[in-house]
């Protein structure tokens, strides 16, 4: 499961999405400490010492498992082993130390990439098992597909056999463009901002302020719209959409409607 799985007819890993969130119980323990003690720190709430012998942390510290991933601060008591319908931990002869089994682990591609935890907590008044649970939410920046009053519009777009895919859009000149925004090609089913065919850069607003005649028909004033080709080598028959991905905004605020490209 971790490794790979299939969407429709094509197999991904799992470690390449976008937004990844890793959770359950994990079974890591609290090591090298006496059950007791470990009691002791719990009651004087010491919960940053016995995250120091947390097998989680020093596997990830290791970078022996989940070397990829990150956790919220823990500010929450151990989550394993109670003694059902009560608030009491289990102490008994099994000796089964006070451990953090149930983890919430999150993971992002890189840096741009916005995920923010804004809370990792356990629920004490749930006593019906062995465990409490443990939630998290998070802030993530998503995919904005096709919406009413985009910040670009798709129109025009042209493919055959003798030239390359020529496609117009429009830009709101309220919309602060960079130049590190691009345009891509998607297949119609794609899952990912980076599942893209093929890209290219997309020309910033100073830019398009003298293109209008480039434009088809007339447009509202205060909108811009340019004309840019992109190789059709990169593609085949079939189904594709458009998108513009926004650096300022890392995603994607404009989408074309589905275009069928046939090639002989």
């Amino acid at each position: 499961m971790y490794h790979s799985f299939q969407f429709g007819d094509s197999i991904q890993s799992v470690i390449d999405q976008n937004y990844l969130f890793f959770f359950g119980d994990l079974n890591f323990r609290v090591e090298n400490l006496d059950i007791f003690h470990v009691k002791d720190l719990i009651d004087r709430k010491e919960f940053k010492l016995l995250q120091e012998h947390d097998q989680l942390q020093k596997s990830i510290n290791k970078e022996k498992c989940f070397s990829l991933f990150k956790e919220d601060t823990i500010n929450f008591p151990p989550t394993y082993k109670f003694i059902l319908n009560t608030d009491d931990y289990d102490l008994s002869k099994k000796n089964r130390v006070p451990s953090y089994c149930d983890r919430v682990l999150f993971k992002i591609p890189r840096d741009d990439f916005f995920c923010r935890p804004l809370k990792y907590n356990h629920i004490p008044c749930l006593k019906q098992s062995d465990h409490r649970p443990v939630y998290a939410s998070f802030e993530i920046r998503t995919i904005l597909l096709q919406i009413n009053d985009a910040a670009v519009y798709f129109f025009n777009i042209n493919a055959n056999n003798d030239q390359n895919l020529e496609i117009n859009y429009q830009v709101k000149n309220s919309f602060n463009t960079h130049l590190r925004d691009w345009i891509a090609i998607y297949d119609e089913n794609f899952k990912s901002i980076d599942d893209y065919i093929t890209y290219k850069w997309a020309p910033r607003i100073e830019e398009l302020e003298n293109s209008f005649e480039q434009c088809y028909e007339k447009r509202p004033k205060r909108i811009f719209c340019r004309r840019i080709v992109i190789d059709q080598s990169y593609i085949k028959s079939g189904n594709y959409t458009i998108g513009y991905f926004s650096y300022n905004y890392k995603s994607l605020v404009g989408m074309s409607s589905i275009l069928q490209i046939n090639l002989t």
